[in-house]
């Protein structure tokens, strides 16, 4: 539509003309489009097989499984996996279990990405035309105007034009993953209450993606030109070769696991002492490379040289840049070591005493070996009340009352303690030589972050376990947090570092529950789960308010002490102006439209308005299984309650440049009295992008995230075969599953999915058969 205006400025068309065609545009739609020529439905196939066989000193267990995937977009993924398990027991006292995987997985891309066809400027306006009516695949604006392109170069370029239907097809990408993990056990009984054992474990990894754009493909065809030089004379160079352009990129990964540990179980009368004792040590090493060919001949593999060093004046903006260069290569190398131990003291099979106790240690942290290392431990006490002599049974059959404490750590392997820097690949403009980026600043009191839990529970069953679960209280407090700290200026390395300087608390409960409701013929069971957790923020050294910066997304740090760490905070919204449209806040407690004011550094907390959490307070689950016969049938719900979330609104300035908007487009204020029915701004020129912001961090854009979804429906039939027969197999089942079916309901009265806020995963359906030989 740009086009038709500018050609009728122009006067190379007339004003009737742009009209008539423009008139045309209005029966387009691009998801018709899209939906024609590029989605596809999506399959999904699975096939395992299981072998095994043995003797009570040698057995053996095989599986093997394949899977064969295409998406929407007719992109394959294939996997193919093996593992072999093989025991053995050596006289009475010794045996040894070893265990081979080896997974095999290739996926290669498909049609072009619909997130992908953009211009620009943003996505593709929405009359937008990918095919003829005969199906011919037509070009559509990519980086620069159809009119710059049709003349750039007075026909001496590579032709500029995107067309997204051919694209894929001159453009592959195929990305190998080989796994293979192997692990080796050994046990001997020592005597009959100590067992020594020892495990060794390695994964070795290799990824590889391999991806060619031929000389038809767009990317080279656009990295080319731009490249190209036309000099006074006429004479045409091009600094890039034509052919096609070849990425590859490696991955390595070696891990190592060793593991020794001496098993306890030891029964005397009515004491009974149960425990492990032992150490374990991991390495982890990562080797990565990426690299880049120009000029490819791919039946001659015959290559090209370019100029990396030296800066080259682009076509388009003339400009001087650097050939992209992806010649790269990465290492990183974690090692952990661990001493634990863990002890249970039982008497008379009602009263347990547990502690435990590790020691962990990690290279990443700092210059002292305290603080490598980190002291975890746990002591708890349970006690079976219903092996009580005084419990007289009855309904409950079963209860237990179960308590402890401990401390665990954790490590981020993004930080460490020494400063640590990031070679760019390209040499300084300004001295022709290497040059590196700090990565990380040293920081030699860098620690492990501490968590410190309670819990106390109980476990129950009623007679004939008809309804059985259990329920707990944990309190846990984490302290040493991982979190950017101001730091003094005049260090020199900005102003703020990551420390061990944030602490949470945080109170849950969970309750697990199973019935079983009809026995018989006909049967039914049920099982329900249900989670509470809602924390605080107790400590943060950088908790200076900045009300602008603490609205993010949906789910955002905000840090605020006193407040969970996910908050949901909004700017106070006072409706539209009713002779503008204009949004309006509170200032001051007046009504105002100063955004710079609504929205600048004096703004303090109180100010704003703060929903909840933004993470749910409950989670939870119910499921129900059916059976009659042989057939089954199970049904899974799910559901997050008490918290909120920011809806996608309308911002005029992505729709203007960008042409990105939403359907709130429709419901904008247009003339007074709208105000009254809408909350929606009216659409203004020039833009404020300070109004949009506004707008959209206003209270009004928060709603309830609270929701119960449909998770699954799973329907099967187990066929009785006859006994005492080849019948081929002893078991057989098909089932049909249906998943992703969506909110059955939901607090938001706008009709939102608040787990996606946006286009919600699609509905899938599955078939398939088990069978046992």
């Amino acid at each position: 539509m740009v086009e038709l205006r500018i050609a009728a400025r122009d006067k190379l068309i007339s004003e009737e003309d742009a009209r008539s065609r423009i008139d045309a545009l209005r029966g387009h739609d691009l998801r018709e489009q899209l939906n024609r020529y590029v989605f596809e439905n999506a399959t999904a196939q699975q096939y395992n097989l299981q072998l095994g066989a043995g003797t009570e000193k040698r057995n053996w267990l095989l599986s093997a499984g394949y899977d064969h995937n295409v998406s929407s977009l007719a992109a394959p993924f294939s996997r193919y996996n093996v593992k072999a398990e093989q025991n053995f027991r050596l006289g009475k006292r010794l045996t040894l279990t070893g265990n081979l995987m080896l997974t095999l997985s290739k996926s290669k891309n498909g049609k072009t990405d619909p997130s992908q066809i953009n211009s620009a400027t943003g996505i593709l306006p929405p009359y937008t035309q990918l095919a003829d009516g005969q199906g011919n695949a037509l070009s559509v604006i990519r980086d620069f105007r159809t009119g710059y392109i049709n003349g750039a170069g007075n026909g001496k370029l590579l032709d500029w034009s995107y067309y997204p239907l051919e694209d894929d097809k001159y453009s592959s990408s195929v990305n190998k993953v080989n796994d293979v993990l192997a692990s080796l056990r050994s046990a001997y009984q020592l005597t009959g209450w100590l067992k020594l054992a020892g495990t060794y474990q390695f994964e070795q990894q290799d990824g590889q993606i391999t991806t060619i754009n031929s000389p038809q493909s767009y990317y080279v065809r656009n990295l080319v030109n731009v490249f190209s030089s036309i000099d006074a004379s006429g004479a045409l160079k091009r600094n890039i070769p034509l052919g096609s352009i070849r990425d590859q990129d490696y991955s390595l990964l070696s891990a190592h696991n060793a593991r020794v540990q001496a098993d306890i179980n030891k029964v005397m009368g009515r004491h009974s002492l149960s425990g492990i004792i032992g150490g374990e040590i991991r390495s982890t090493g990562v080797q990565t490379s990426t690299g880049r060919i120009y000029g490819l001949n791919e039946s001659t593999l015959s290559t090209s040289v370019v100029d990396y060093l030296n800066p080259i004046k682009t076509f388009v903006t003339g400009r001087t840049d650097n050939v992209p260069n992806r010649d790269a290569m990465g290492r990183t190398l974690n090692r952990y070591v661990s001493l634990f131990a863990n002890l249970a003291y039982t008497f008379d099979e009602r009263y347990t005493l547990s502690l435990s106790g590790r020691r962990d240690a990690s290279n990443l942290y700092g210059l002292n070996t305290n603080d490598k290392w980190t002291p975890l431990f746990s002591s708890g006490f349970g006690w079976e009340v219903s092996k009580e002599k005084f419990w007289g049974g009855g309904l409950v059959s079963f209860l237990k009352l179960r308590t402890t404490f401990g401390a665990s750590g954790n490590t981020d392997p993004r930080t460490t303690a020494v400063t640590t820097i990031t070679y760019s690949g390209f040499n300084s403009v300004f001295t022709q030589s290497p040059y590196a980026l700090f990565s990380n600043y040293a920081n030699p009191e860098l620690k492990w972050e501490r968590v410190f839990m309670f819990n106390a529970g109980l476990d129950f069953a009623l007679r004939g376990n008809r309804l059985k679960g259990s329920l707990e209280y944990y309190r846990k407090k984490s302290v040493d947090l991982l979190a950017l700290t101001p730091i003094d200026l005049t260090a020199g390395v900005g102003a703020t570092l990551v420390k061990n300087s944030g602490v949470i608390s945080g109170d849950g409960v969970d309750l697990e529950l199973s019935s079983r409701n009809i026995t018989g013929k006909f049967s039914w069971s049920s099982d329900f789960f249900l989670n509470y957790y809602k924390d605080k923020v107790i400590k943060n050294y950088n908790s200076t308010f900045n009300g602008r910066g603490k609205l993010g997304g949906n789910v955002s740090y905000t840090g605020i002490v006193g407040y969970p760490l996910y908050g949901m905070i909004s700017f106070k919204w006072a409706g539209l102006d009713p002779a503008t449209g204009d949004p309006q806040g509170i200032l001051n407690g007046a009504v105002s439209k100063d955004y710079n004011a609504l929205m600048g550094s004096s703004l303090k907390f109180e100010d704003m308005v703060y929903h909840g959490t933004a993470l749910p307070l409950f989670t939870g689950g119910l499921g129900n299984s059916f059976a009659y016969g042989g057939f089954s049938l199970s049904l899974r719900m799910s559901f997050k309650l008490g918290y909120y979330f920011r809806k996608n609104v309308l911002d005029y300035g992505s729709l203007m440049i960008g042409r990105q908007g939403t359907a709130d487009y429709a419901s904008r204020w247009q003339k007074l009295g709208d105000e009254v029915h809408t909350n929606v701004p009216s659409r203004v020129y020039p833009n404020s992008d300070l109004r949009d912001e506004f707008y959209w961090g206003s209270e009004v854009n928060v709603l309830k995230g609270d929701h119960i979804r449909m998770q699954y429906v799973n329907l099967g039939y187990d066929f009785k075969l006859p006994r005492g027969k080849k019948a081929g197999f002893s078991k057989l089942q098909v089932f049909v599953v249906a998943g992703n079916l969506g909110i059955i309901w939901r607090a938001n009265k706008e009709h939102i999915d608040p787990d996606y806020n946006g286009i919600p995963d699609a509905k899938s359906i599955a078939f398939g058969f088990k069978s046992t030989l």
